[in-house]
């Protein structure tokens, strides 16, 4: 074939041919084959005749079809089965996307009958029983039939598996296993028995027969030979379906029977099996997909006909789609391909090698010779850009590069019409430029942008990461995408206006300095236009050369931008410095330069000395800018250099250094600016404008070089004066609270001054005067008569303890704002001084008026627990009111637990009796019921461990008052919780006291509710059995008919039947009626079973 006919179209229908290097559609078809021959050569095999293949869109499912349809005769040499297949199957295709439209029931149907009757597969002479009449009619008119509507119900049979078979099969195919290890361990000579080796070799045959032997015992039928080779039981189960379907359906039901009557019509008349392929479903929408799914695993899946194979090529990612965009959709495929597939093939793409063969015979098919030099690159690429590339993908990229080599014939070499189709999109449809920079947290970040098309083919973004190192983003590239993209010549395409680009991005800093910045011409001619540009373009020159990347430019050129900058450098040094700033030129060269120190001390010195070259005055504020800014760009680039050692210090004059320090703020003392302490004292009152300066106290006042005590005294002095006006009253006091260390301040105003401000202020709430003389009014407990924001309560708050005692103000406030304050300054830790002997006493009083939890304030006043040992024993009485105690307990902190502790001590000390009477009457008129509420509170608690010794002498008193009143003391009151927090090594001698009153005492009649409450201690510490007799007459018998006793003791049988026994005579009283209750019907397991263990049986029970 000559080269003239080339380039030409290749199709990409399925062809029949195996390309693949290693022939694995042809061996997958021959696979397939053998398991349709073999399956259907077994009479018996219940295995479904359908069969999954899956493989991606594109990898070849088609041509595997095709192959199995129409085998060449050399395949059909080599394979006889694929000759079985073509002489013994009829395949039939149809075409799912081609019907998405019809309904696919009905459309299958009608196109299977009319293929197989066009193509004489059925016979238009051949009569077929008709369902309705049960006359034979033709095939056409059955098919007629089969459309009409009608309601059915399916039933299916399926026979349960035999046990038997299961042990005989797996029985004998362990032998040989066995066999082996007995054969293993005689030539290791582990084992030399022989009959040993014996047993281990028949060894699952041995367990076989014990098994059967054993099945013989519980089932009839398994006592005959046959029981172990019959596969199936004669039982079924069975299930039923129903389905109520439209009228332009056919139904399941007789979608089933026609097929069914196809396959018996195959048997009647020794016909060719039929194969049937539902193709294309890979292009299905996804409803659709799950419709068709579902029809074809009713029908086939779950049925089955004995003559008829079908095979469903699917693509799993597609398939997915069906089940929508839920988490579990991939586990819902498997579990439906599962459910459908008994057997299932895949189709693999091919392998590295195959697709070297696979690329080189479709582009021979294409090309012939014509392009062999750029043969190898262009496969490279493509795998590159689609390692995943199907057949079909494949096919498709080849008929691209036909086209566009039609076009351009011999002018534009193929690999560039390969580079430009692989990367079409990201050149003409989304040209985007890549940005990546780093965070503060030291994370990488990407930002795109557009860009336009020239931008694009010039800066060789579209090449990416897989091309940029295989092909060279030369002229020679960008010549040839730009006459692709816009269909012009070569000649036409690389007039590129570089000079005058670059001279634009020195007018307008907008426009990118990098757009030609990879071409071999771009560095000579940008540093021609640098040394060439006025000098007035300084500036916007190195904007424009900072953005320019040269991470890949040559060395060369690297070393040509370092010297522009060098030169750019100078330059700069040669203007002079019009403001005190630190402004985008010099940023851009302390980046860039080479001597970064050089420069840095230059541009200090600069700073320093400014005004003296250039005849303007020096700014603090300015002064501190610009050295910020300079620290915060070199540290924000890692450059590693403190430009504080290239500062010197300066002394400039009070109103240049106030300047300097309202800028700076706590951070003054950093760039070694200063002045007189002298002068800066006199500086503040020598002009009513000075006293603005004042404000800069906050700052310096713990600095020292500077000392105001003076000045602090000449404030104090100007107070009580008219010197202290309304306009700065409050700049004084702000002042005065920078560098005074008392609170509250030693001078305040006096009441008229107090007066007059307020009655200048009082109508003007915005301003902070107002909430100045606020805060000083209501410490006076003045009523504002106005609400403050949270915001003013909070300024309030924070200013208050320079005019007023903490302390105090929460005892005397009787004032809403003032209380709002306080509430403030509670639950936000503020305050300065409180006394808590003072405070404690009126809790509730001051909690209740500012409004705060008993916690809040308990917190609060935690603060001040250096104080705490005044609380004594002495006066607790006196300082902590009783009802503080459940908030005490709660709140844990060192004064919480300094005023429990301390209660409890004193609570050891009040006599018995006195304690008794208040926590037996707490609540009786004219009663001091301070010990039962601190008893109630605290006795749960670590600080009762242990218990006092009056607590615990009473805790025996209410056990003995138990004992000899009956009167049990309610769960959970104070009574109680004193008897559960008794040291239990303590109490036995009293519980033995306790059990002998019961026991001698003639006046003591346990009760029922006596006994349950004291049943546990009575067999922990009261040591029963010692009084055995006396105990089981005098405590157990008189309880023993109330059932809650009667299940105590007997969940406790070899305890209680052994005191009984022990009890001997004395305890016949007890047995009769334990035995009278045993009598009457009414008695459980347990109560039977301790009537066994004291002697009461079943025989004592009859003779009564």
């Amino acid at each position: 074939m000559t080269n003239n006919i080339y380039p030409q179209f290749i199709s990409n229908l399925p062809c029949g041919e195996d390309y693949t290097e290693g022939k694995s559609q042809e061996r997958l078809t021959v696979a397939i084959a053998e398991h349709i021959i073999s399956t259907d050569s077994k009479d018996e095999n219940q295995l479904s005749r359908i069969i999954g293949l899956k493989g991606e869109w594109g990898t070849g499912k088609s041509n595997v079809i095709k192959i199995l349809d129409k085998p060449n005769e050399k395949l059909q040499e080599e394979h006889a089965v694929l000759k079985q297949i073509k002489d013994g199957y009829h395949i039939f295709e149809y075409d799912a996307w081609g019907h998405q439209e019809d309904l696919q029931r009905r459309s299958f149907l009608e196109t299977l009958t009319s293929k197989l009757m066009e193509e004489g597969f059925l016979s238009e002479s051949e009569d077929v029983k008709s369902w309705e009449t049960g006359k034979p009619i033709k095939w056409e008119e059955k098919l007629k039939e089969l459309l009409a509507h009608k309601r059915v119900t399916n039933n299916k049979s399926i026979p349960v598996f035999n046990g038997g078979a299961l042990w005989a099969a797996l029985s004998l195919s362990l032998t040989p296993i066995s066999a082996f290890i007995a054969e293993r361990l005689e030539s290791q000579k582990v084992i030399e028995n022989i009959p040993l080796l014996v047993l281990i070799a028949f060894c699952p045959i041995l367990l076989g027969v014990i098994v059967w032997l054993f099945a013989c015992i519980f089932n009839k039928e398994a006592r005959h030979w046959g029981y172990l080779l019959k596969i199936s039981k004669d039982a079924t189960t069975s299930t039923k379906n129903f389905e109520t379907i439209n009228e332009e359906e056919p139904t399941v039901a007789k979608f089933i029977r026609w097929m069914k009557d196809l396959s018996d019509n195959i048997s009647e008349y020794k016909k060719p099996k039929l194969i049937i392929v539902y193709d294309n479903m890979d292009r299905l929408p996804a409803d659709k997909v799950k419709e068709l799914w579902s029809s074809i695993h009713t029908f086939f899946a779950e049925n089955g006909f004995k003559n008829i194979w079908v095979i469903i090529p699917f693509d799993e990612k597609h398939l997915s789609c069906a089940f929508g965009e839920n988490e579990k959709k991939e586990q819902l495929t498997k579990h439906f391909i599962s459910k459908t597939f008994p057997v299932i093939y895949r189709v693999t793409p091919p392998v590295i090698t195959d697709y070297q063969k696979l690329f080189d015979n479709l582009y021979s098919q294409a090309f012939g010779e014509t392009e062999e030099k750029s043969k190898e690159t262009i496969y490279r690429i493509l795998r590159l850009e689609k390692p995943n590339a199907t057949i079909r993908e494949m096919i498709e990229f080849i008929n691209s590069l036909v086209a566009l080599k039609q076009i351009w014939k011999e002018e534009i070499d193929l690999l560039y019409c390969a580079i430009f189709k692989l990367k079409e999109h990201e050149i003409v449809n989304n040209p985007i430029e890549e940005h990546v920079f780093g965070d503060q947290h030291g994370e990488t970040h990407i930002e795109t942008q557009n860009i336009t098309i020239e931008e694009e083919i010039l800066s060789g973004y579209y090449l990416g990461d897989n091309l940029k190192y295989i092909i060279p983003n030369d002229e020679t590239l960008q010549t040839n995408i730009s006459a692709l993209v816009y269909g012009v010549s070569k000649d036409l395409a690389k007039q590129i206006p570089m000079i005058k680009y670059i001279n634009s991005c020195f007018e307008d800093n907008s426009n990118d300095i990098n757009k030609y910045s990879q071409s071999s011409k771009f560095v000579d001619i940008l540093q021609t236009n640098i040394q060439d540009a006025d000098k007035a373009k300084t500036d916007n020159i190195i904007k424009s050369l900072s953005k320019l990347n040269i991470e890949s430019l040559s060395a060369s050129d690297k070393t040509k931008i370092s010297i522009l900058w060098d030169e750019l450098t100078k330059r700069k040094e040669d203007q002079k410095l019009s403001q005190q700033e630190f402004d985008d030129s010099y940023q851009s060269l302390l980046l860039y330069v080479n001597d970064k120190e050089n420069l840095l001390a230059r541009l200090c010195e600069r700073l320093q000395s400014f005004g003296k070259e250039e005849n303007v005055d020096f700014s603090g504020a300015n002064y501190y800018n610009a050295l910020k800014s300079i620290q915060d760009f070199i540290s924000g680039n890692n450059i590693g250099i403190d430009i504080t050692h290239y500062l010197t210090e300066i002394e400039k004059d009070p109103k240049t250094f106030v300047d300097y320090v309202q800028a700076a703020k706590d951070d003054y003392k950093l760039f070694k600016l200063s002045t007189d302490n002298s002068k800066l004292n006199d500086y503040f009152f020598n002009d009513d404008k000075n006293i603005e300066a004042l404000s800069i106290l906050e700052f310096i006042k713990d600095d020292s070089r500077y000392n105001f005590d003076g000045l602090k005294q000449k404030i104090e002095a100007i107070i009580p004066t008219s010197e202290l006006t309304i306009a700065n009253f409050k700049k004084i006091f702000d002042a005065y609270k920078s560098i005074s260390d008392d609170k509250p301040l030693k001078v305040q105003l006096t009441p008229s001054q107090r007066n007059q401000i307020w009655t200048n202020f009082s109508s003007k709430v915005g301003p902070d005067e107002y909430l100045e003389i606020a805060a000083i009014q209501l410490v006076q407990n003045v009523n504002i008569g106005k609400d403050f924001t949270d915001k003013q309560i909070e300024y309030i708050a924070k200013q208050i303890d320079y005019y007023g005692n903490y302390g105090d103000l929460l005892i005397n406030s009787n004032n809403q704002n003032l209380n709002k304050v306080l509430k403030y300054m509670t639950e936000n830790k503020l305050g300065c001084k409180l006394s808590l002997d003072k405070v404690l006493p009126r809790f509730f009083e001051i909690k209740n008026k500012i409004g705060v939890t008993e916690e809040a304030l308990l917190i609060q006043l935690n603060r001040w627990r250096k104080y705490k040992d005044g609380i004594t024993k002495d006066n607790i009485l006196k300082i902590i009111p009783a009802d503080l105690y459940p908030f005490t307990k709660e709140t844990a902190n060192d004064l919480t637990k300094h005023i429990n502790e301390t209660a409890i001590k004193a609570l050891s000390l009040v006599d018995e009796n006195t304690l008794y009477n208040q926590i037996n009457q707490p609540n009786q008129p004219n009663t001091n019921n301070y010990w039962y509420k601190v008893v109630g509170n605290l006795i749960d608690t670590d600080f009762c461990e242990p218990l006092p010794e009056n607590i615990f002498n009473i805790g025996i008193r209410y056990l003995k008052e138990v004992a000899s009143n009956g009167t049990i003391p309610k769960e959970n009151s104070v009574k109680a919780r004193i008897i559960e927090r008794l040291d239990r090594q303590k109490t036995p001698a009293f519980i033995k006291d306790i059990r002998d009153t019961f026991c001698d005492g003639s006046q003591n009649r346990i009760s029922a509710n006596v006994f349950l409450y004291f049943a546990n201690l009575f067999e922990e510490q009261g040591d029963l059995l010692s009084r055995a007799d006396r105990v089981v007459h005098k405590i157990v018998e008189p309880i023993v008919d109330d059932i809650k006793c009667l299940q105590h003791i007997v969940n406790k049988p070899d305890y209680y039947s052994g005191l009984i026994k022990k009890a001997g005579n004395d305890a016949s009283a007890t047995i009769e009626k334990i035995e009278k209750r045993i009598k009457s019907g009414n008695a459980d397991e347990k109560v039977l079973e301790f009537g066994k263990l004291i002697g009461i049986t079943k025989e004592n029970k009859d003779k009564q």
